[in-house]
């Protein structure tokens, strides 16, 4: 008993001191992700979707809701200044070429996430209309740093639905929305919605442009929920 004992106490020490590595995480360093895309625009190798997500603006946590600010600002600089960003649109602006719709979906959100507003003849931002049709993320709109954003997040903003697009084996697609008009019924979907809400405005604080100024202060003068009226207000503050 004494022994079984000392071995499950060994075992939690053990557990407490080690970090794993999960199954998922980035393992391989950002240059091999970067080649993995190159080989993919020569045609040498499919790409994962799992390889992209490495290199992605939302590898930072995007699924918490504190990335307006300075901090997070930086991290948008880092990845335009990063030694991988040029390889990237060259590899992209092949791909795009090809007029692929999953491989030129993961491009536009890569491109997105190293600020690159334009690679050869692609605007990234009119690239949405076609490859991500119901929009791309307010932390990649926050990074692609262009400010024709305003009015579609605006948009997003005041809308009770937000919709994306997944896919299914064999690459079809599928439209998955979240719908919030019973949020006031249910407290996870009026959790959700705000945080929905305070995303947007993350975006805008980054964005900065004075064209948003009207709907920000009627945001902080009508919106119900405090949080949502404090985050525009701070946005607010921002603007030129």
């Amino acid at each position: 008993m004494k022994r079984r004992l000392c071995y499950l106490l060994g075992t939690v020490v053990l557990c407490a001191i080690c970090e794993p590595a999960w199954a998922g995480d980035c393992l391989d360093g950002d240059d091999e992700y970067v080649l993995r895309l190159e080989k993919h625009a020569k045609k040498k190798m499919s790409y994962r979707e799992t390889d992209a997500a490495c290199l992605l603006v939302g590898r930072m946590g995007h699924s918490t809701n504190r990335w307006a600010g300075a901090r997070a600002a930086r991290y948008f600089r880092s990845l335009r200044k990063s030694k991988f960003r040029k390889r990237i649109g060259k590899a992209c602006e092949r791909i795009l070429g090809r007029k692929k719709f999953w491989p030129s979906r993961i491009c536009v959100k890569l491109l997105a996430s190293y600020g690159i507003q334009k690679q050869g003849a692609y605007d990234t931002f009119a690239l949405q209309k076609r490859y991500v049709p119901f929009g791309m993320l307010p932390l990649e709109l926050a990074a692609l740093g262009d400010r024709r954003a305003t009015a579609q997040l605006i948009e997003r903003f005041n809308s009770d639905k937000v919709c994306t697009t997944h896919f299914v084996e064999g690459n079809r697609r599928t439209k998955y929305c979240k719908d919030f008009s019973n949020r006031d019924k249910n407290r996870w979907k009026k959790k959700a919605y705000i945080e929905h809400k305070i995303a947007v405005l993350n975006a805008m604080w980054h964005l900065a442009d004075p064209q948003g100024g009207a709907f920000l202060k009627n945001v902080v003068g009508s919106e119900p929920s405090q949080l949502v009226r404090k985050r525009a207000g701070m946005v607010l503050k921002r603007l030129p």
